[in-house]
């Protein structure tokens, strides 16, 4: 995990996911609690097959990514 503590982060996963378990990326999340560039977003009533996409306001994540600078 060293290697993502100081990378931009977003994860985003459905609460409903059977297919990849929502707890994979809550322990991902908390072994990069000291990241502040790590986000970390839940789609409520969601599954695998939902496009989040759909979800996100549409100039979010443009906004985002292109404010991102890769930092080693």
């Amino acid at each position: 995990y060293e290697v993502l503590q100081h990378k931009p982060l977003w994860l985003m996963h459905g609460s409903d996911d059977t297919e990849n378990r929502i707890d994979s990326d809550q322990v991902l999340f908390s072994q990069l609690k000291k990241n502040k560039k790590c986000r970390f977003w839940v789609y409520e009533g969601t599954n695998h097959n939902d496009n989040f996409l759909k979800l996100i306001p549409p100039e979010t994540l443009p906004d985002w990514l292109f404010r991102q600078r890769n930092q080693d």
